[in-house]
């Protein structure tokens, strides 16, 4: 079929077609293609999601791969999060639906670690994954891990939200400006559960048309 959009991972790739099919290719070793094994692709594959909906959006990082819906349904699958033992993951190889309804997603991660954003339609945010350095906004030094979705940034609306390699951007509607959760390279300096932001305030009054990361050193 005729390739509508990309979304590139970390070491993986997934394809969606006009058509509504999605295909995957490249690393597997964290069950981030959701073909039900963890052997590396070189040739792109369909995948076939455990909902007949239509793809609204795709997201990719180290070892984990999200599909949202048009009827606002998560599919996810990969490694989510590290297991409570280094060396026991825990691996999605199928995809599998979050049990919530969300208007929008956003992964990150690198070396085979991630953390994920979702948006439900009232604005409200939920985390999970990994929060060593606290971009799931939370103590990383009492969680840092979240295994499963958690409410976080209370009382804000969020609109977008991206997340990098070990940080996450959200952009909220009240405020008309970029809340950007303290950088993981030393500004966390209040370690409690209260999060902390930089106010980007040059954006104050700005149409802001899209949010997008990096997932670099």
């Amino acid at each position: 079929g005729r390739l509508r959009n990309i979304c590139c991972g970390y070491h993986h790739t997934l394809l969606t077609t006009v058509e509504g099919e999605l295909w995957v290719t490249g690393a597997n070793k964290s069950g981030q293609l959701g073909l039900g094994d963890t052997q590396d692709r070189c040739v792109p594959e369909h995948i076939k999601l455990p909902t007949g909906s239509q793809i609204l959006k795709v997201a990719a990082a180290s070892s984990i791969s999200a599909v949202l819906t048009n009827d606002s349904q998560v599919i996810l699958w990969g490694m989510i999060v590290p297991g409570m033992e280094p060396s026991v993951p825990h691996v999605m190889n199928w995809p599998s639906l979050v049990k919530e309804e969300f208007v929008n997603i956003a992964v990150g991660g690198a070396f085979g670690i991630s953390h994920l954003g979702l948006i439900n339609k009232a604005g409200d945010v939920f985390m999970m994954g990994d929060n060593r350095y606290g971009q799931c906004a939370k103590n990383p030094d009492k969680f840092p891990v979240l295994t499963e979705p958690e409410l976080r940034l209370q009382g804000l609306h969020v609109i977008q939200i991206a997340c990098g390699w070990m940080h996450t951007v959200a952009v909220t509607k009240q405020f008309g400006r970029l809340p950007l959760q303290q950088s993981p390279m030393g500004y966390f300096s209040q370690l409690s559960d209260k999060v902390l932001y930089h106010i980007v305030s040059y954006l104050s009054g700005s149409s802001l048309v899209s949010l997008s990361q990096v997932n670099s050193t």
